[in-house]
């Protein structure tokens, strides 16, 4: 197994290349995208955090009485590949037939490889692969790069299967929707300015979609 770390950009990934790898078909790679809670409204105050849930995460770890949050994004994760790849690996017409392929792996948390993806009937399936990361990005360069199957948001696919450079896998089977959303402590009288950076936060998101 390889570790990689290293600064990611939030755009494009230049510096990404799978062809080092091809040659090492024994060899797992994780990249790990770090990310830290950061307390902007000083110290002593209350603080605000943006965090993403999925229903199995809300329902193993309900959020606590005492918080608040509201809802920024609504996504939903889809399942694709680049017809090249599945021209050569065969389409999967299960969920089952995900274990005879290469799927590009998430992370669960912060640092567990998530090898369990979600079904729309509420279960889920179990798949592998060789590289692991937490950088959706590079989950799905690497799957533009034929490289397997990844799970990633529709949104962030919605152009590269425009130009037919990826479709979706198991469209009527594989699938999730998730929040982005803010959370803060709920309380009989929310602070002004945590009640302002909320509303500002969520008004950039708002105008950021509709662009």
């Amino acid at each position: 197994m390889q570790a990689i770390g290293r600064p990611v950009p939030a755009c494009d990934q230049p510096w990404f290349s799978p062809t080092p790898w091809k040659r090492f078909t024994a060899t797992k790679v994780h990249i790990a995208k770090s990310t830290l809670v950061i307390t902007i409204l000083g110290a002593g105050s209350p603080r605000v955090t943006c965090v993403m849930t999925a229903p199995t995460i809300v329902n193993a770890r309900p959020p606590a009485a005492a918080d608040a949050s509201r809802t920024l994004v609504t996504n939903f994760d889809i399942a694709v590949a680049s017809p090249t790849y599945l021209a050569r690996r065969g389409t999967p017409v299960t969920a089952a037939d995900l274990h005879d392929h290469n799927c590009i792996i998430g992370y669960k948390g912060s640092n567990v490889p998530d090898h369990t993806w979600p079904l729309l009937d509420g279960g889920q399936t179990h798949v592998s692969g060789d590289l692991i990361t937490n950088h959706e990005g590079l989950r799905l360069e690497a799957a533009r790069r034929h490289l397997g199957i990844a799970l990633v948001l529709d949104r962030v696919a919605e152009q590269l299967m425009q130009r037919c450079e990826l479709v979706r896998v198991l469209p009527e089977i594989v699938g999730r929707h998730n929040h982005v959303r803010l959370v803060y402590p709920e309380r009989e009288f929310v602070e002004p300015k945590v009640r302002a950076f909320v509303d500002f936060i969520a008004a950039k998101v708002s105008a950021r979609q509709a662009a």
